[in-house]
């Protein structure tokens, strides 16, 4: 990842800059996060007339002046910023939907100036009635002093799985910051997020391949290769519910909530239904069936549902954006468990 190697060049630097990036979340985390002798430093502003409700932060790095060597993306390198990077590990560790709103270079001196950059953002905060249910995503939580040993954990991690690793952390850092405003947006980001990790190249054993795989000599060249792209969007899907499957552990029974519809007996149902229903909003433009937020603690949307002409139902529905995320992110969670080193014991 980026970031890492921003720290490594630190090491014997003649020369560094610091890159001040304020952000916008709708959770007030306490506390400061310092990380690597000076390469992180992250802290709340103390504000008053706050925009929106939205609490600010300011994220410092610093880097080492100069270019640094160049990776081909397509390869062991990695298109994102370290910025970006340590961004998108924050709002999985913290559970948090963070939004850049301005990148500062540098410091103002008598022979130079700061130059800065502002980014735009057309999601805002959401906002809830008193007597609503808010989702974990929203409440105020955490303590940013907990950020160096999360960051401790990752680079515990070896290196041959950084770069799908940090792809499938960007993604569900960016899908959580459209939750309230596009969730189709978030469903898609969090699927990809998952499909990066769960890549399975296993064939499926079942009649329909064997039939294929046995009338394959007497199928033209381009059928066969569509034949083949359909074969695998089977192990796509496959491969993304068995790595909920894998990784959920013990998220379902954990939650004690009184109106859950999915449990353990059933989530492989939802997870079809929500494979199912992001290929045809892809394949055939149709609008996903996502069960919207409610005042009670629902996962779904209960019985059938009515939109236009169409009825959904049941076997169809999948559950609100706030719930996928959450699986989600546990589900990432348990993989990123799954990877560190452990550390040698002691004789």
């Amino acid at each position: 990842m980026n970031w890492m190697r921003s720290i490594d060049r630190l090491e014997g630097a003649q020369e560094t800059y610091h890159e001040n990036c304020e952000l916008k979340s709708d959770c007030w985390i306490p506390g400061i996060g310092e990380y690597a002798n000076g390469f992180l430093l992250c802290g709340g502003i103390a504000e008053m007339n706050k925009d929106g409700g939205q609490h600010s932060y300011i994220l410092k790095l610093e880097y080492a002046t100069g270019m640094e060597e160049t990776i081909e993306a397509g390869r062991r390198g990695i298109d994102l910023w370290p910025s970006r990077e340590i961004i998108s590990l924050m709002s999985l560790h913290l559970h948090a939907r963070f939004f850049l709103s301005s990148t500062t270079t540098d410091t103002l001196t008598s022979s130079g100036i700061p130059s800065r950059t502002h980014h735009k953002f057309i999601q805002g905060s959401y906002k809830f009635d008193d007597d609503s249910f808010v989702p974990d995503l929203f409440k105020d939580k955490g303590n940013l002093t907990t950020l160096a040993s999360f960051l401790d954990e990752i680079r515990n991690i070896p290196d041959r799985y950084h770069r799908d690793l940090i792809y499938a952390i960007y993604n569900y850092a960016d899908a959580i910051r459209w939750i309230g405003f596009d969730e189709k947006i978030t469903y898609l980001k969090l699927i990809i997020a998952v499909e990066i990790l769960a890549g399975d190249d296993e064939e499926i054993h079942d009649e329909l391949n064997l039939e294929l795989q046995n009338n394959k000599s007497r199928i033209p060249e381009e059928l066969a290769k569509e034949v083949s792209e359909f074969q695998k969007q089977r192990r796509i899907k496959k491969s993304f519910i068995q790595f909920i499957m894998d990784h959920k552990t013990d998220f379902l029974g954990s939650r004690k909530k009184t109106d859950m519809y999915v449990t353990d007996e059933n989530i492989d149902k939802y997870l079809a239904a929500i494979y199912n229903s992001r290929s045809n909003y892809i394949h055939e433009g149709r609008p996903m069936t996502i069960s919207s937020l409610s005042h009670y603690d629902w996962d779904v949307s209960p019985g059938k549902t009515i939109r236009g002409t169409l009825e959904t139902g049941e076997n169809e529905q999948i559950p609100t954006a706030v719930f996928f995320e959450s699986l989600v992110r546990h589900c990432l969670l348990q993989y990123i468990e799954k990877l560190r080193i452990p550390k040698p014991t002691k004789i």
